[in-house]
């Protein structure tokens, strides 16, 4: 796929994010994926999900080909799974507080904002990270909606956080093109 291309896609799974994050009763803001990008993973999970087995069919009799064709498609499969599982089972909140990164499975991860001491983003993944002082990190989907919520929490809360003047970073890469 051409760079043209990638660019194409990605500023269009960009273009659909809303800047404001979903209000929650408790006051919470929830930054939830866009149904954009969430199709986009689940399409192309499939499709490498119904791929993998034939790629390695197709190289049958050269075993050199087929490990490197199967080991490529896994790590392909993992990786768009990862990206699956963060947009559809992983929930992000932003409060006052702090940030909240929870599984619908029962887990969850607190930084408060008093604690950051480090943001930065990542054009390659797509991801800003949080990291605290006590070094817990959080991760955020560029492809999320409410960045611009996530912004002005964050600058109405960080104060004097050790991290405090990096905020422009996030600031940066969370407008839509």
């Amino acid at each position: 796929m051409s760079v043209a291309m990638t660019s194409m896609i990605v500023d269009w799974l960009r273009s659909g994010r809303l800047p404001t994050a979903r209000t929650l009763p408790n006051g919470e803001y929830e930054l939830t994926t866009t149904r954009r990008c969430t199709a986009a993973l689940l399409v192309c999970f499939v499709v490498i999900s119904s791929s993998l087995p034939f790629l390695v069919i197709a190289t049958a009799g050269d075993l050199t080909a087929q490990l490197l064709s199967g080991g490529l498609g896994a790590l392909l499969w993992l990786a768009v799974a990862w990206g699956l599982w963060d947009a559809v089972m992983v929930r992000i909140l932003v409060s006052p507080f702090g940030l909240m990164r929870k599984s619908r499975l029962g887990w969850s991860r607190t930084i408060p904002w008093n604690s950051v001491s480090e943001m930065s983003y990542s054009k390659e993944l797509g991801i800003f990270r949080f990291r605290a002082s006590h070094g817990a990190s959080i991760r955020i989907s560029a492809y999320r909606n409410g960045l611009a919520t996530l912004v002005k929490v964050a600058k109405g809360n960080l104060g004097n956080a050790p991290g405090a003047n990096q905020l422009w970073i996030v600031e940066s890469h969370a407008r839509n093109p």
